[in-house]
């Protein structure tokens, strides 16, 4: 199978290249995937074409095979964010987004670029519980600092303003001025 999905991407090549044929390539290479998960070309292939043709839901299909089959934490969590953009920007779908975003922030706790999509996902989505605990997590990436002070006072504005638990936010805002004695 190996050797027969190597001979598919050689043809796929020629197909895109030489006989100007996108889809027929997209043909041979979706089966030299089928025939071999692990054909590397294929897989690369397949999502150049599939972004370069607005076929988002095939892409984001070639990103989970992506992330399912690597053992490279980057390029899992890569694959990961990429698949929760296209939810959220190409597909309108922002549960599965989030659900991408998880999933990263699982293989990457301390991301803060994965922590900042999140956050901003799970406050559109008007999750106010599940937007305290990512900027909570972010909280710790974020170390000392004003930028920390910040972050747990929004925690305590979101416990106040939209979960009604003022206690809770005391303890936030109490916890951001004694980082910073000064932050209002």
């Amino acid at each position: 199978p190996r050797q027969r999905a190597a001979l598919l991407v050689r043809r796929a090549q020629l197909l895109e290249s030489r006989l100007q044929d996108p889809e027929g390539a997209l043909a041979q290479y979706e089966t030299a995937l089928e025939l071999d998960p692990d054909a590397h070309d294929a897989l690369q292939a397949l999502k150049r074409l599939y972004h370069a043709r607005g076929r988002f839901r095939d892409l984001v299909r070639a990103l989970e095979l992506e992330a399912a089959r690597t053992d490279d934490l980057g390029v899992r969590t890569t694959a990961l964010y990429h698949i929760a953009r296209i939810h959220s920007d190409k597909l309108g779908n922002r549960p599965d987004a989030v659900s991408a975003l998880e999933r990263a922030v699982d293989t990457a706790p301390n991301d803060r670029l994965l922590l900042d999509e999140l956050s901003l996902l799970k406050e559109a989505n008007r999750d106010y519980r599940g937007l305290a605990a990512v900027l909570s997590q972010r909280v710790d990436v974020l170390g000392d600092g004003a930028d920390q002070a910040g972050a747990l006072h929004r925690i305590g504005q979101i416990y106040d303003e939209h979960l009604s638990d003022p206690n809770t936010a005391r303890i936030w805002f109490e916890r951001a001025l004694t980082i910073d004695p000064c932050y209002l």
